[in-house]
């Protein structure tokens, strides 16, 4: 699993995120679209659920306890190591701690390992369930060692202690991604963005980076709440980057995705509200990730 005398095609990432028993969301998206991108995924649960957090009924969590920092401790004392990190869902704040010392180590024996940040936490401008300030301050302490940072608007408020709105026009966004760069993450991609310069009912992903790269991607808006869209975008997202295309590329790829995987879903659910379906997109995903491994990256 360690690979840094491999080409330049990292193909070994740890993903950190919950994993429902049912249901398309967190862990059960990020590990077939992440095998589909070509790479060997790992996942470090962070919750065990009996489904995704919304559905009704007796829902099953099963918390990791110290489970979770013996398996980091297992993987370093095995010699397991990793190329990448992506994260998402914590369970509680420890989780976060435990990761960024973690992290810190392995960068001792790989200082090139790139860490991938979905931060969850809220939307709408209100945390979810769960979670709160201090929450968003453990995750602005982990920011620092970030390749790329992808927050929606919410969440990017909530780290930068930023009153939040519905309507942010296009120069504030930018200036919230300029913001979190300050923090010292190389890359932010705000999903949820939108265009004020356009009569036009499409958002997307604003991008930034330390480099001066930014820019603006969009597609379609489709009304309704598609669970696990999120996480297929950080999957996409991490993936296109590891691979070596440039942030534009790597939203512009995703964006052509989702345009596409989102009216889908909302057909087989026969209603704008329910699960993501990314099934069927996954051969379209091993196809371009295949040739870009076939390429040299």
């Amino acid at each position: 699993m360690f690979s840094l005398n491999r080409n330049n095609y990292s193909n070994t990432i740890l993903v950190v995120n919950d994993i429902p028993g049912a249901g398309r969301v967190a862990g059960s998206i990020n590990l077939p679209v992440l095998a589909a991108a070509q790479l060997e995924a790992t996942i470090l649960p962070t919750l065990i659920l009996s489904s995704h957090a919304g559905e009704k009924g007796d829902l099953v969590r099963y918390s990791m306890g110290n489970a979770y920092q013996e398996m980091l401790h297992h993987w370093q004392q095995v010699d397991y190591h990793f190329d990448a990190i992506l994260t998402g869902y914590f369970a509680d704040t420890q989780q976060i701690d435990d990761l960024k010392t973690y992290l810190l180590k392995e960068k001792e024996i790989n200082p090139n390992i790139a860490l991938y940040m979905d931060p969850i936490m809220g939307d709408h401008g209100q945390f979810y369930a769960g979670f709160d300030q201090d929450v968003a301050h453990h995750l602005r302490e982990l920011i620092p060692y970030a390749e790329l940072v992808m927050p929606n608007l919410t969440e990017a408020c909530l780290i930068l202690g930023r009153d939040y709105k519905e309507d942010f026009r296009l120069n504030e966004i930018a200036d919230i991604a300029d913001e979190l760069l300050t923090l010292g993450c190389k890359n932010v991609i705000i999903t949820g963005a939108k265009d004020d310069r356009s009569d036009n009912n499409r958002l997307g992903f604003y991008y930034a980076s330390q480099s001066g790269e930014k820019g603006l991607v969009v597609h379609e808006y489709f009304d309704g709440y598609i669970f696990g869209t999120g996480d297929t975008v950080a999957s996409i997202i991490t993936a296109s980057r590891i691979a070596g295309d440039s942030l534009k590329d790597s939203v512009r790829l995703t964006a052509d995705i989702i345009e596409k995987m989102i009216p889908f879903s909302i057909s087989q659910n026969e209603s704008n509200l329910g699960p993501i379906h990314f099934e069927p997109f996954i051969k379209e995903i091993s196809t371009y990730f295949s040739q870009k491994k076939e390429s040299g990256f």
